[in-house]
This record gives structure tokens, sequence and C-alpha cells, in this order.
């Protein structure tokens, strides 16, 4: 697509998470994780790195070409958390070790790790703590351990006197300085009264280390754990630094965001962010801006942007630089769950976020491509569904969405880390075969492969195309033919057309800022598309979207793809609460998508066998389908018509629900081809399947 300058893909067989993304001040992206595959493409190896995984770190220039890919570690389990890079070129990265052999430097700070105590046993996961250094071209500068299995690193940041800071979580026996804000570990056990079972493991609490820039000795290092009801709370996830060196730091459970003073002695304020944060970056101004889930009690400011489909989003937030409230948040999201998780602050001010999305209805603005994730790759996977990555610019105020789109492949991907370019181009780089789930760890698959981009914010044209969606689900679903879309954005004029690989489609309506029309039935079925608009002797940006046999979608009453279906029961009449349809009536449902039709028999033919099923998981028998024209409804509609199960069929086939009686309101749903079931009930994640907020009304 015009808007990517260059794509890298450094492939690997094994599992690997990108962990940490920084830019220097020439547009170079650095990028650092962990992998266990064997074949990384490495460059260099520091240290042994045979362990069950490494730490990598690896530098992409301007162009997009490998400068170093650098493998670190021991024997054991190594990971990384974070990558800073320092105005001298130098790159710091921390994370976690259990590594006797880690490669560490003579003189450093700590040459070995922390003897292990009794206590120790209580900590969850027996990982120390790393900090390393890496020089301009790669080399190790210096690499030291730091603590001992009770502390574990997050974060790192470089200050503006090149010292470098890290934050994690820790279970006590921190290295502390004197003088610092908390210099002992405030241990809260949960020990009941009268109790005969052990008692359980303190909560962590965070803390904050301050380096000199050669890694000799910290200049700082505290706790940081203010209780809540006595229980210390989380561990720092995100920090940066101002310019006099006070840290801006985010602590995970408590969903707060501080600022600590340049020598570690106290805390200036804290203020409650509007949602856990997920990562933090700070403006020339001082202003503070989070990232991370919205969930659903998240309250946008007014003015803030917002656009979400029911589901809890993915947000943004603007903190002033005392913290002392929230300027603006905005929300961005589609029917199902998206969380951002990175953000950085181009030269101008504007606020770039990445992360991964669920929803095939999330909000794009002049995007080069949908979502290409195939749900069929993950066939035998119950509970988990494939995501894929989005990244999005919004103006300083976070009242703007300036350019949204969907990034990622086939494969499951997220966007992991963005960062900014000196000319305002945005950098990005994530991992596939790695499933997210909420509130659980991430699955990693293997085959992981580290997916980098450089994108160039252009203009928006004077033709703008900002989605193509199914014209009754309004999702952002996958190319079919014969399928009914709806292209969006502006400036379409009175001759405004779509174009698909260059070939115009006939128009069944447009206005200034959407337009209808209906696929070919020649349409191909696999790969990709170009969509553009063509109007007034201009083109719109394009955008790529997967081809595929069949991508259904149902349609509403209102033409919102959600609520009240456009049904119609057995007498004509139209389906809804004041006409329900009785169990064992046939009804119409109106439907696009399904793919290419052939005539069998006097019956419309799907090209994949096709499933209707009532209230989640209940399939009903097919009577009869048509492809005609419905009323209102744009182009020739696909109508099944099919009847709903009885009460005595739903308890003859299902024993367990003797007594069955329907709700008066349940979920209708479509899908074509095999159908892929979560927890051997629910199918949302089946290959094709409608929207699932589609209602029918039934009488008992």
């Amino acid at each position: 697509a015009p808007a990517l300058q260059w794509v890298r893909q450094l492939p690997g067989s094994g599992t690997a998470q990108v962990t940490g993304v920084a830019a220097d001040a020439q547009g170079d992206l650095f990028i650092t994780g962990t992998t266990s595959s064997p074949d990384f493409p490495a460059t260099a190896t520091l240290g042994r790195a045979s362990g069950p995984s490494s730490v990598f770190v690896v530098k992409l220039d301007s162009s997009g070409a490998v400068a170093f890919a650098v493998r670190i570690g021991g024997s054991g389990t190594d990971a990384a958390a974070g990558v800073a890079v320092a105005s001298d070129g130098g790159v710091y990265v921390v994370g976690t070790t259990n590594s006797t052999d880690f490669p560490v430097t003579k003189g450093a700070y700590q040459t070995a790790p922390g003897a292990h105590k009794p206590q120790d046993q209580i900590v969850p996961l027996p990982l120390g703590s790393f900090l390393l250094r890496l020089n301009a071209d790669g080399s190790l500068g210096w690499a030291t351990y730091f603590g001992d299995i009770n502390s574990s690193a997050t974060s790192v940041a470089v200050g503006p006197d090149g010292s470098v800071y890290m934050g994690g979580f820790s279970y006590g026996d921190l290295p502390t300085t004197l003088g610092a804000y908390q210099a002992e570990f405030q241990a809260v056990y949960n020990c009941p009264t009268g109790s005969i079972t052990p008692c359980q493991a303190p909560p962590p609490g965070g803390f904050l280390t301050r380096f000199r820039a050669d890694g000799s000795a910290p200049t700082y290092s505290t706790y940081f754990a203010p209780p809540s009801n006595g229980v210390p709370q989380g561990y720092v996830n995100a920090l940066t630094i101002d310019e006099t060196g006070n840290v801006y730091f985010s602590e995970s459970l408590s969903g707060t965001v501080n600022v600590m003073n340049a020598s570690g002695s106290a805390l200036l304020h804290s203020v409650a962010a509007p949602a856990p944060v997920s990562a933090m970056a700070l403006d020339r101004d001082g202003s503070v801006f989070v990232t991370g889930n919205a969930g659903v009690t998240f309250e946008p400011t007014p003015g803030g942007f917002v656009q979400t489909a029911g589901g809890g989003g993915a947000f943004v937030a603007k903190l002033d630089r005392g913290l002392s409230h929230v300027v603006a948040a905005a929300s961005l999201g589609g029917e199902a769950y998206d969380a951002g998780q990175s953000v950085a602050i181009d030269g101008v001010g504007n606020v770039i976020v990445g992360g991964y999305t669920f929803s095939r209805a999330f909000p794009t603005r002049l995007p080069f491509q949908a979502s290409f994730v195939d749900p069929a790759n993950f066939f035998g996977r119950d509970d988990w569904i494939p995501q894929t990555g989005f990244v999005a610019a919004f103006d300083n105020n976070l009242s703007q969405l300036l350019f949204s789109t969907y990034a990622g492949d086939a494969r499951s991907f997220g966007v992991s880390g963005v960062a900014t370019a000196p000319n305002g181009d945005i950098l990005l780089a994530g991992i596939t075969s790695i499933l997210y789930q909420p509130l659980s760890a991430p699955l990693l698959l293997p085959g992981a492969a580290i997916i980098a981009n450089r994108i160039a914010l252009a203009p928006a044209p004077g033709v703008q195309l900002d989605s193509v969606v199914n014209m009754a689900s309004k999702y952002a679903v996958p190319l079919c033919p014969e399928e009914a879309i709806e292209a969006r954005g502006s400036g379409f004029g009175a001759d405004a057309r779509i174009l698909i690989d260059g070939a115009p489609l006939p128009v069944l309506s447009r206005s200034a800022t959407d337009i209808v029309s209906m696929l070919p039935d020649d349409l191909k079925t696999s790969g990709a598309v170009e969509v553009e608009v063509a109007s007034r002797g201009s083109m719109s940006n394009p955008i790529q979207l997967p081809a595929t046999v069949a991508a259904p979608g149902i349609y509403s009453i209102h033409g919102t793809g959600e609520g009240q279906g456009y049904i119609r029961n057995a007498d004509g009449s139209f389906n809804s609460p004041n006409r329900p349809a009785k169990p064992g009536e046939a009804i119409t449902i109106f439907a696009t998508g399904v793919g290419k039709l052939e005539i069998a028999n006097g019956f419309v033919v799907t090209p994949l066998p096709i499933s209707i099923i009532v209230d989640g998981f209940l399939y009903a028998d097919g009577v009869g389908s048509a492809f005609t024209g419905a009323g209102a409804l744009p182009g020739n509609v696909y109508q099944i018509t099919v009847k709903i199960p009885t009460d005595a069929e739903v308890s003859a086939l299902i024993p367990a629900l003797s007594g069955f009686k329907y709700w008066p309101e349940v979920s209708l749903s479509l899908v074509l081809g095999p159908i892929h079931t979560r927890n051997g009930i629910y199918f949302e994640n089946s290959a094709a399947v409608s929207q699932l907020g589609i209602l029918l009304y039934i009488e008992n």
C-alpha cells in the first residue's frame, strides 16, 4: 500500500514476544523481546543464549534494513521486558533471567545472581532481573544482574543526563539506597485467624531504580507500594522521564499515574487514570499520555473522540503536567475487545496508539488495509479467538481521529510497540502467532515472526475512503461474490463509484459520505482486492481487503447491523416484540455475503453449507431460499426460510433441557462452512459467521 514505506519480517520456528520498541533521532527502530527459536536470524550472539528462551534486540535503520539482530542470554530462561535509546545511540534493555551465566561484564554493579533465601520459595516465578547496555553498533557495553529472584524488572527509560531508570515489581530484598522514598518492603501476608492452611504470599509492590549511565551503581533505588487497606498494590509497568529527571510512572493494579522527584526521595503527585494503563508517553509540554483497555466503566471527557460498538474499546488519555486531573480521554473500538499496548507522540504533538483488536467493527480512517486475520487458522483452540493489530493517530486534544488502520496478515497479530520518526512517520512492531485473551496471559504458538512497518501519514485526499463494510452487518469483513457493500468516507460527488481492482461497480445508492454497490458474481475468492472510490476525476486512498468464499451478514430492521432483525414471520409481517413468531413456525431471514449462488432443484444453494442458529445453540431446519429484490434493501437479497425448533424438539434433542422455554428475545446467527465452537457452544470464531447482535422475538 502507498502508506507503507517498508515492511520487515524476521521469521522463527519457535515462540516469541515483542516487549519493547523505541526509535532514535535518525528514525532507526529498535525492537526487543524474547525468542525460543533456534533459527532466530541473529547477526551476533552475546553469551551462550542456549536456554529455553533468550533476549533479542533488533535495530532496523530508517530504510528498514537490519543493522543488527543480537541474541543475548545464558543457559537458563532469559526474557526482555523493555528497551530505551540514549542520545548517544546506546541501547538499554531490562528483563528477567534465571541464568547463572548471563553475560554480565567485569566491573558491573552485580556480577552474580542474588543468593536464594528460604523465604524466596513463596515467589511464584523464580526469575531475577538484569539491566544491560548495547553500544550503537550492537556490541555489549555493559550488563549487570540486579537484586535476586524476589524482584523483576518490567520497564526502562533514559533520562536527559544519560542515567538509566528501571521499574518493576518486588517481593522484598531489593537493594535500596539511603534517603529513598520507601527503603523497606511493606509485606502484608494473608493469614486468616485460626486457619491451618499456609499463609499466602504477600502481593508485590513496585520499585524504581536509577542507574548511572556506566552501570556501575544505582544513584537511587526505592520501593513504591502505597498500601490500599494495608496491602501493597501492583508494580511499575510503564515509565518516562521529564527534562528535570522526575519520573512519571504507572502502577498496574490501582490504575494510578505518579511522579517521583529526581532524587527518588519524594512522591510529588498522583492521579487516577480513567482505566488501567498499559503504556505511557510524555509530551514536550509535560503532558502525560496513557493507553490501555477502556473497560465498561470508562467515561470519556467532553469533546474526547468516542467510537465504539459495544466492546470496551482501547483508550487514550491526556493528563496534565502536574497530574492534577485528566485533561482529555478518548475511546476507540468495535463490538469486541480492543486494547492499546503502546503510545507515542510525534513532532507536532499527534498521539499515536498501537494495540490489538478482536473487533470487526473497529473504526478506521484513511486505512491502508482491513483485517486479514483468518479464524480458520485457529480451529481446535477453544477459548481463543484470533486478533489482529491496529495503529491510530489522534490530535493532541484527543478530539479528532486522524488515522486508523488494521495491521497484520492472516495470522494472529498484535502491535506491541509504536514510535515516531523525525519526519512524523509511524514506526511499529509486533509479533505473529500470539493469542491474547482478556484477563489471561497470552498464548504463544510456534512459528512466530517479528513484523515491523514504517507508515507515512499523507494529507487527507479530496476523496477520502475510510471503510468498506458488509451492507447488512456493517462489519469490515472480507469481500465475497454477490455481496452488498457500503463504502464510507467523504468528498463523494454525484459521479462517485466504487472500484474493485480498478474495475467500477454499478451504484445502487450514493451520498457525499457513502456508496452502496453489489460485488460481481465472478469476484475472486482468495488473496486480496484493492478498493478505491473515483469521483470528479480524483481517486481516493486505496484499501486492501481480503477476498473469500463467503462473509455473511444479516440485515437489521433499522439498517444498523444490530438489534431487531429484518425477518418476516410466516404471515408476512415483520418479526418484532409486538409480532413475535411461535416455536415451530417458519421465518424468513434476509442476508448478504453468502457467496456465489447456484440454482439446484428450484432452491438457491450457497457455496458452503449454511447453518441458522437460534438462541446461540439451536439449529433451525431449512424450508426454502431465494435471491431476489426485497423492498428497500439494496439489490438482490439472499432470503432463507427456516423453522424455529419447538420446545418439545429442544427437550428431545437435549434431555437436560426438559421443559425448555424460549426467552421472548433471542439471538439469531448465520454460519457458512465449518463451525468452530467455543466451550462447545459458542461459534463466534467460525471462519464465516454473521454478526452476533441480531434479535429474533418468540412467543411462548
